[in-house]
Parts: structure tokens; C-alpha cells; sequence
């Protein structure tokens, strides 16, 4: 059994010490243990035709919609590609089609959901290439000419976005899907199936959070910055010599730790409605978004909304989750969306609205299978007094109803703004956006 240990010089460890140390290892694990059940999830379900084994690609060959459910805040617009890489056995070589004039990005992310690298349109050009990719510390001979990435984790995620136009039939995207390709540098001969390298995620009890973080821990330790974390979360009975068990626990312990999750979950909720402020009404990540320069509660509460944020270079999401007075949006109010001229996003990509259901962050089932409004829709037809307007409500308002975006017809929501390639004022907040006002 895993008992409290001993603090120095008294019978048993403080106990305030210890739940204080296991709310911070709740922040601190959070995105981790959130890589670990999706990845567990693709891999085990048939969800969106996703199946899984290391170091190969699966697709999504349809739009997100409001049944996908496989990730949260899900973008509608761009096809999803997506590789789990094995690096303890060696480097994988990832290859990238031509995509023509299409916009992409190939986003890299270790095992603690930071990204570092975006492999697109911005940053690799249009016609693609080859890279390789090698885990932490590896040390081996590449083919000559190809650009090498390391991942800061044994085990990471290539999350692949490809922008599918208006109108536009899937089978095109599909195929450039299809030419993605990523594969071990040179065969291990053992098994990429996820199921026999990496146990089941366990969802049953709050104190199955902390076996999930010892099992993704093992496979992937700390990033140096967070080396400190192995000593103090033996304190709460990880990275022993044995994978921990929940009925192995002390009963003491486990009443900390449970505890730790309730306090954490809490904390969680209050970062993401506190996010730093992007203009009046709208909140944001900051130029840090997607970044291991986050603390770990940010980190945390950035997982919880949605795992795989682009860097704000690639893209920015301002969030509202109030209206212009201040108050929650609510799903039973209806609710009006703006742009002056100077307040459409400056974007050199495209930019579009999103409705999300909270907590979820789902898309809002709808009669006309709408989810986004924005330039991506092409033409927008703008009001009278020279304003582009989306009514945000429930039903369908009377007359036309291509200035529609569905919310839930009850409960909160959130309303998203993406803007790929946004310009140097949106980066730097100089940008104004209009306010989500009541009617």
C-alpha cells in the first residue's frame, strides 16, 4: 500500500503541505493527462472513422460538426489530419504534399500540449517537404538535406489542419489528406499499435487522474524546466517503483487527493473566463497561446477549451463569454454581433465566428447545419449604415437568415473569433472589435 511518507523530524507530513503539493500537480499534469485520453480516445473508438497506431496518419474526412466530438471548440473549416508519434525507438520522417494556393498548417505538440513547431503556409511555403522529427536526446545520422525538429517528448502529437473553400466538394482535400505521410526513419520491429504500448486511460473515480499522470509520466518525464516535479510528486505516491494504483493508495492520501481535484477543477473554471483581456468584451491567451512559456495553471485551463491552440502568429482566438453590460450569454436572449468597417479582423488568411456550448466548448446543433459566419462564407452583405451584422440567437430571425448563427436554445455559450494570419494591430491588442450587445 502507498502510505504518506514521513515529513523530517515529526511522525507524518503536514497535511495542508500535501494538498497544497497535489492541487499543483493536478495544474501541472492537466494537458498531459488531457493528451493521454485523447489520444486514447481515437484510438479506441471508431469516432469520425479515426482509428490509431503510432506514427501513422488517420483522417477526419468530413467537417466537424455538432456531433464531433473527439475535440473540443473544434475548428468547422479545415479538415483534420493527425499522427501520435513514438520517438523512444528513433526519429519519424514526416512528409508534407504541395498544396497549391490552399492554406495549412502541420502543428507539432510534445506530450505536455505545447506546440513547437507550425509547419504551413506561413512558415514552410506552399510546396511542402520533408522533415525529420527525433525525440529527446536521440543522437543518430539523418539523410543528408533534411531539416530536423526535436520533440521535447519521447511520445507527441502532429495535428494537421487543411482549409477546405466554400462550396467546395471534400474528395479534392481528401486526397491532399492522403499524401500526408509520416513514418519510423528506420524500423524497430515492435508493435506501433497505441493499445499494447500504453495502458487504458482510467475515467472512473477523480483519484484515476493521478494514475493517468504516472502513467504519462513514465513515458514522458518533465521537460527540464520542470525537473523539480519528480521528487515532489513521489510525496504523493508517483513514479515509484511500481505504476500506481488507485486501490493501493492510502486512504488517507486518497482523501487529499481527491480533494486536490475538486480545488483544481475549481481553478481550472475561474482561468478560463480570467484570460487576459483582448479589448473590452473579449478575452484571449496572449502572445504566449500555445507556447511552454505558459504557467501551469494557463496551460491548464487552454487544455481544458480545446487542445492544439495555434502560436497567436498563426492564428488568435479572442473569446466572449459576456455580453457589452457584462452579463454571461445566455442562450435563452438573443444577442447582436457588429463590425464598423474599422472593426472587421484584419486578417491575411480569413477570419469567421464560432458559437460553442459551454463547458463543453460543442458545436450548437442546428436545422441549417450552420456553425460559422465570416469571411470564409464569401460574400457578406453588409447593413445599411455600412455594418456587417450575425444575429445570435436561438431561432431563426425573420426574413433572410444568412446573418443567422444558431446558439442553444438554453445555458451558457461562448462565441469564438478565429483569424488566421491576423495582422501586426490584432497581435498587439491595438485592434478594436465590437461587443456582443443584448437586444
Amino acid at each position: 500500500m502507498i502510505c504518506q511518507k514521513e515529513a523530517q523530524g515529526s511522525g507524518r507530513p503536514d497535511q495542508d503541505h500535501l494538498l497544497s503539493l497535489a492541487v499543483e500537480a493536478y495544474l501541472f499534469g492537466f494537458a498531459s493527462v488531457e493528451m493521454f485520453r485523447t489520444m486514447d480516445d481515437l484510438a479506441r473508438a471508431e469516432r469520425n472513422g479515426l482509428g490509431l497506431d503510432f506514427n501513422r496518419f488517420t483522417h477526419a474526412r468530413r467537417l466537424a460538426a455538432s456531433d464531433s466530438k473527439w475535440l473540443a471548440a473544434p475548428n468547422t473549416e479545415m479538415l483534420y489530419s493527425n499522427a501520435w508519434l513514438d520517438l523512444s525507438q528513433g526519429p519519424v520522417l514526416l512528409e508534407i504534399p504541395d498544396m497549391g494556393s490552399r492554406y495549412y498548417v502541420v502543428q507539432l505538440l510534445d506530450f505536455f500540449a505545447n506546440s513547437y513547431a507550425h509547419l504551413g503556409s506561413r512558415t514552410l511555403g506552399n510546396r511542402g517537404g520533408r522533415l525529420v522529427i527525433e525525440g529527446p536526446g536521440w543522437s543518430g545520422q539523418v539523410p543528408e538535406g533534411l531539416t530536423v525538429l526535436e520533440s521535447p517528448t519521447s511520445f507527441a502529437w502532429i495535428l494537421a489542419r487543411i482549409h477546405v473553400r466554400d462550396g467546395e466538394a471534400l474528395p479534392a482535400v481528401n486526397a491532399l489528406q492522403d499524401q500526408l505521410e509520416v513514418a519510423p526513419l528506420r524500423a524497430s520491429g515492435q508493435s506501433l499499435a497505441v493499445g499494447e504500448r500504453w495502458p487504458r486511460f482510467r475515467n472512473r473515480s477523480a483519484i484515476d487522474f493521478f494514475v493517468n499522470l504516472d502513467q504519462v509520466l513514465r513515458r514522458n518525464p518533465p521537460l527540464p524546466g520542470d525537473a523539480g516535479w519528480i521528487a515532489r510528486l513521489r510525496q504523493l505516491g508517483l513514479l515509484g517503483d511500481q505504476s500506481l494504483e488507485a486501490d493501493a493508495i492510502d486512504p488517507g492520501l486518497r482523501g487529499i487527493l481527491e480533494r486536490a481535484v475538486a480545488i483544481g477543477q475549481q481553478r481550472i473554471a475561474e482561468r478560463e473566463s480570467q484570460f487576459e483581456t483582448y479589448c473590452p468584451g473579449w478575452i484571449w491567451e496572449g502572445l504566449s497561446a500555445g507556447s511552454g512559456a505558459r504557467d501551469h495553471l494557463s496551460r491548464a485551463a487552454s487544455a481544458k477549451a480545446g487542445l492544439g491552440i495555434l502560436c497567436a502568429e498563426e492564428a488568435i482566438y479572442p473569446l466572449a463569454y459576456v455580453d457589452a453590460q457584462g452579463h454571461p450569454l445566455d442562450g435563452r436572449c438573443s444577442y447582436r454581433l457588429s463590425f464598423s468597417p474599422q472593426e472587421l479582423p484584419q486578417a491575411k488568411y480569413f477570419w469567421w465566428v464560432t458559437v460553442y456550448e459551454l463547458p463543453d466548448y460543442r458545436l450548437v446543433a442546428n436545422s441549417l447545419s450552420r456553425y460559422v459566419w465570416g469571411s470564409v462564407r464569401g460574400r457578406l452583405d453588409p447593413a445599411a449604415d455600412g455594418k456587417l451584422e450575425v444575429l445570435l440567437q436561438p431561432d431563426c430571425p425573420a426574413g433572410s437568415s444568412s446573418n443567422w448563427l444558431p446558439t442553444p436554445a438554453e445555458g451558457k455559450f461562448a462565441v469564438a473569433l478565429r483569424v488566421f494570419g491576423p495582422s501586426k494591430a490584432m497581435l498587439t491588442g491595438r485592434h478594436r472589435l465590437p461587443q456582443v450587445v443584448r437586444l
